[in-house]
């Protein structure tokens, strides 16, 4: 088994040939797995690929978040390249194996071409294959997503998780130019459950920053720490967009009430799904479940509060 891949996914349109490929690959690979979108790779293995407007990248990295959650502690990280990159792409970590479901005969060559030192030279090539792909579950193709110059988001973003994951790359993906991110410091942590286990700050900040600076560098990213709600976004009178989570959607609101009153313009919402926690329950990945799992069985219920601001998973919606 290997610690670190690079997934090159040429057949995209089927929800179930993907998630085939993808839970194949994690059985290959234990720790991070690099994806890279590259529809059409076996016609002209020597041009870097990237998703066009009839291959939505956004849907494409959804449906691979969803069907990865219950793929255990495996590192996915989708790569959000829309143009050809300048230079080879650097990863964080070396790939020691590439992962295809592509019949191209040189992808290794493909892969010295445009992630040269990020793959290692002795990495092999294993072909994946899905089986019988069901013919009715295309990935969609027709959401339009509003772009933006500047988008910010926040969170906790404690024992990174897929939701985690879904967060930051949609950010990233409707930014052009700059991503704010703001991490919740120990005093917005006060109240929420099980905190002794928390990541330490700076030790979150560095995921996160290292998430973005993988999956799309090409957009200028400002990692800084919160000790209130609203962090920079009612700072910062150049931002866009705001990308919440379902749940703390109204806390954008509040927040572009307060940009009115400090004469600021309002910031376009982005909102997106939260991903089930894979369960028997309907419920959301949660870093609080995740401590819980960590210190093992609990002796007694948690007391349940009427203050909502302790079973929150991320501060809202910075």
């Amino acid at each position: 088994m290997y610690r670190t891949g690079l997934l090159l996914l040429s057949h995209i349109s089927s929800k179930s040939a993907v998630a085939q490929i993808i839970n194949e690959a994690c059985r290959q690979v234990r720790e991070h797995i690099y994806v890279h979108f590259a529809p059409g790779l076996q016609l002209n293995p020597t041009k870097f690929r990237i998703l066009n407007e009839t291959n939505n990248l956004l849907n494409v990295v959804r449906h691979v978040y969803q069907i990865t959650n219950l793929q255990g502690s495996v590192d996915i990280r989708c790569l959000l390249d829309e143009q050809i990159p300048s230079r080879p792409r650097q990863f964080r970590h070396v790939c020691e194996v590439i992962l295809t479901d592509s019949e191209a005969a040189n992808s290794k060559d493909y892969c010295n071409e445009w992630f040269g030192q990020s793959v290692h030279a002795a990495a092999p090539v294993v072909q994946l294959r899905a089986a019988n792909p069901s013919s009715d579950s295309d990935i969609e193709s027709s959401v339009v997503v509003r772009r933006v110059a500047a988008n910010c988001l926040g969170g906790t973003f404690d024992q990174f998780h897929n939701g985690h994951r879904l967060l930051l790359a949609e950010a990233a993906f409707i930014s052009n130019e700059k991503l704010v991110v703001g991490v919740s410091d120990e005093k917005l942590l006060e109240r929420k459950i099980l905190r002794e286990l928390i990541q330490p700050l700076a030790e979150r900040m560095a995921i996160v920053q290292e998430f973005l600076a993988d999956t799309k560098p090409q957009v200028q990213s400002e990692i800084v720490p919160i000790s209130d709600p609203f962090g920079p976004s009612i700072v910062y009178p150049w931002l866009d967009a705001i990308t919440v989570s379902q749940e703390t959607a109204e806390g954008a609101n509040s927040i572009n009430k307060k940009r009115v009153e400090k004469n600021m313009k309002e910031l376009y919402i982005h909102t997106i799904e939260l991903i089930p926690s894979g369960g028997d329950e309907p419920a959301k990945i949660s870093s609080t479940d995740i401590r819980k799992q960590l210190l093992g069985s609990l002796l007694r219920a948690p007391t349940v509060s009427n203050d909502q601001s302790d079973v929150e998973d991320d501060v809202p919606p910075f």
